[in-house]
């Protein structure tokens, strides 16, 4: 695996805790946002092929390497991530992401708010 991917899927996951601020209303459902380290990070990754996201399907398409180097909790946290870039992209609240192995389209896990990360 070539060490920038790896640095930037490692920035994604060791930043996950720190990214998301909340911009809440008095009526209205917590809007959450991606740090711009985070969108970087995500850009970059669809840039070299390694990511793509039809966000109108909440679908991510991952490399399976980078997505098998990483451990169950950041793998949660990467998928949250996912689902924050998909809603926001649909101007949605609904956190959901789908996430499918780039090489095969095989479901490699699916992500909900109220029920969290199922990995297949």
């Amino acid at each position: 695996m070539r060490k920038d991917i790896f640095c930037m899927l490692l920035i994604i996951v060791l930043s996950s805790l720190f990214i998301f601020s909340c911009n809440s209303g008095s009526d209205s459902k917590k809007k959450i946002e991606l740090s711009a380290d985070m969108l970087k990070s995500i850009n970059t990754l669809m840039e070299t092929g390694d990511l793509s996201i039809n966000y109108r399907n909440y679908e991510v398409k991952i490399n399976p390497i980078l997505w098998n180097s990483i451990d169950i909790e950041q793998k949660e946290n990467l998928a949250l991530s996912f689902a924050i870039y998909c809603a926001n992209k649909k101007n949605d609240s609904a956190l959901i992401s789908v996430i499918y192995d780039k090489r095969t389209g095989e479901k490699l896990a699916r992500y909900n708010e109220h029920i969290g990360l199922k990995v297949y």
